[in-house]
């Protein structure tokens, strides 16, 4: 729907998300682990993604091109893992962003989802928020 619609994104999926690739009438079944498998030891490059707490958010990431192309629009596959190599599980991003996108502005706008779940949090904080679970029910507070 936001591809029919030309709106660029970078969206978050889980490793064993399913999806194809391939072209020419030729497809097959992959993930977006399988795909990051292929990612050679040069192809990790450190960027920040946003400020955090304790400073930048900085994480190794790689990006492979899809190959197939819609109305100009680039395709990628864009994982993030982190830089100490036992700690932590990689992220993996679909991307449908304009041709010529670097893969630092991805970077930045997938960092923007840590200021929105910030944003989420200080809300819970700071607001009595109330669930109602039914017809009937005084709720609870969240």
């Amino acid at each position: 729907m936001l591809e029919a619609r030309e709106q660029p994104y970078v969206l978050a999926v889980r490793g064993a998300h399913f999806m194809r690739r391939g072209g020419d009438r030729l497809f097959e079944e992959t993930s977006p682990e399988e795909l990051a498998s292929e990612f050679e030891p040069d192809d990790w490059v450190c960027h920040a993604a946003g400020d955090g707490a304790k400073g930048p958010r900085l994480y190794d990431w790689a990006r492979i091109h899809r190959p197939w192309t819609s109305k100009g629009r680039l395709r990628a596959l864009a994982s993030r893992q982190p830089q100490a190599i036992d700690i932590g599980r990689k992220a993996y991003y679909l991307v449908f962003a304009p041709p010529g996108s670097s893969l630092a502005e991805l970077v930045a706008v997938a960092g923007l989802r840590w200021a929105i779940e910030e944003c989420f949090a200080r809300a819970k904080d700071d607001l009595l928020i109330i669930a109602r679970l039914g017809p009937g029910t005084d709720g609870i507070a969240i």
